[in-house]
């Protein structure tokens, strides 16, 4: 699946920004300053050896009473922690001896082993940077389908400067899982040729980084029901939606 044949001067300035901001990302990245949910992503990163290991202890039991660990499982998505998981695995970085406890003082979290070292904290946080350039692709080849002109540009900058993804989005933390998600959907229903397993897929990788991402899921069935060029057909559209929802589904599946 080609991105674009042919590369107008204007995509070499969005790709000479997206190296830029990707450097100024990495540079400053452990000038962010802490926030104590990373530490509940890392804590509960060691969930990626237990989905290998034995997936089944990540299931709810039945238990009304849920404890620490399934009330969190059920409330976060769950690819953030997937990822900074398989860093540690990969760089051989142990896992946090606990959460953070918003009921103790910082140094009460520190004695209990919820304050991540220096290194533990730079490798999650570097898995979730890493994706930040990917997004800001995905999200300028969409703004060029649906801006004018420089205007894409202009939106690539100033999304690549936000605040909010200099500090959310580069914390070990799900924004930046999201952003990848969001970024990925907007640019498949975007483009022309739209596919609805791909558009599925996005769909599905956007909820499990965080489940406010639901809220596609109306935007993807349309997108595939309304198709550029083509009169509207109902059995097409209702093949289309199965497609995207049965992707959705597995993925979804998959990873919970």
């Amino acid at each position: 699946m080609k991105l674009n044949s042919k590369l107008h001067w204007m995509d070499w300035v969005a790709l000479s920004m997206i190296v830029l901001l990707a450097v100024l990302y990495a540079w400053t990245l452990m000038e962010v300053p802490f926030h104590p949910d990373e530490s509940t992503q890392i804590y509960m990163s060691k969930d990626f050896e237990s989905l290998f290991r034995d997936p089944l202890s990540l299931s709810w039991g039945g238990n009304p009473q849920l404890n620490d660990e399934d009330r969190i499982r059920a409330i976060d998505a769950p690819l953030a922690k997937y990822l900074i998981g398989a860093n540690r695995v990969l760089f051989s970085i142990p896992p946090l001896a606990a959460d953070w406890d918003w009921g103790l003082s910082w140094e009460e979290n520190r004695f209990a082993g919820a304050l991540p070292s220096s290194r533990q904290l730079l490798y999650s946080r570097a898995v979730i940077t890493a994706l930040l350039p990917i997004s800001l692709l995905f999200f300028y080849l969409a703004f060029k389908k649906i801006l004018p002109g420089i205007s894409a540009l202009a939106a690539l900058i100033l999304l690549g400067l936000n605040p909010l993804i200099l500090l959310h989005g580069r914390r070990a933390m799900s924004e930046g899982v999201l952003l990848l998600g969001v970024a990925l959907f907007l640019w498949l229903v975007t483009r022309d040729n739209r596919n609805p397993w791909l558009i599925g897929l996005s769909l599905g990788l956007g909820i499990n980084a965080k489940y406010s991402a639901l809220s596609l899921l109306p935007a993807a069935y349309l997108a595939v029901s309304l198709l550029p060029g083509l009169d509207f057909d109902l059995q097409r559209a209702t093949k289309n939606i199965l497609k995207t929802s049965l992707v959705f589904f597995l993925t979804f599946l998959l990873l919970n």
